[in-house]
Parts: C-alpha cells; structure tokens; sequence
C-alpha cells in the first residue's frame, strides 16, 4: 500500500523539508512539524536518511530565520510606517515603543522560546 512513496525521489523530500521549515520560520503558518514527521516516518524504510530528513529542516530553519532577519533589518522601519498608516490603532507610536521595550526585555527568550513552543513560533517570526 505504501510502496508509491519509495518512487518519491529523495531530493523532492529534502527540498519540501527545506521549503516548509524555512517559510514556517518565517512566520507563516505552515505546517512545517507535520512535513517534517510525514518526511521521517518515510526515511524509516531507508529510501533516504534520517540524517538527510534533518539537515534539510535544520538549514531550512537558519535559511528562514535568516530571510526573516534581513527582512526586517532592510525594511522593519518601512513596514511599520506603512502599518501605522493603514492599521493606526494597532502600529500607533505608543504600541511600537512598547513593543520595542518588550523586545529588548524579552526577545532573547521569546526568540529561543519560539523555536520549541508551536504558537509562539507563528507569533514570533513577524
């Protein structure tokens, strides 16, 4: 019955390891643990590694981390100017200084903890 999935060829599974991590890291919600599962339970009957499986998710997640970064690093001043002007109640001065604050306070936390907790990484990325 489950013979079809050893025709998937072994570079297929890696990249969409690769691709669904790094996007989830990015702060999409995509479900990145259930491809990531999916993509080990098929490398059990030896058609790719398990070591494979895992340095795609774990370059995926640096890669994704890493865009999101210079996302914000490049534009974060950009993007909250145009948020405060179309959303005014949610990016106003204020909530931005807090927001602020709470990053410098916390952000290592929420960082590491976003890496482990499944809604927190959704929250985090943006």
């Amino acid at each position: 019955m489950d013979q079809w999935l050893a025709t998937i060829p072994p570079l297929a599974i890696m990249l969409v390891v690769f691709g669904f991590v790094a996007v989830e890291s990015l702060g999409v919600p995509l479900p990145g643990e259930t491809v990531l599962i999916a993509a080990t339970l098929v490398s059990l009957d030896g058609h790719i590694s398990p070591w494979l499986v895992w340095g795609s998710a774990v370059v995926g997640a640096v890669a994704g981390d890493s865009i999101g970064y210079l996302i914000g690093h490049r534009f974060g001043i950009r993007l909250l100017t145009i948020g405060a002007r179309r959303f005014p109640n949610r990016f106003g001065p204020e909530r931005v200084h807090n927001a602020i604050g709470a990053m410098n306070r916390w952000g290592v936390l929420a960082v590491i903890g976003g890496r482990f907790v499944a809604l927190l990484r959704v929250l985090v990325g943006p």
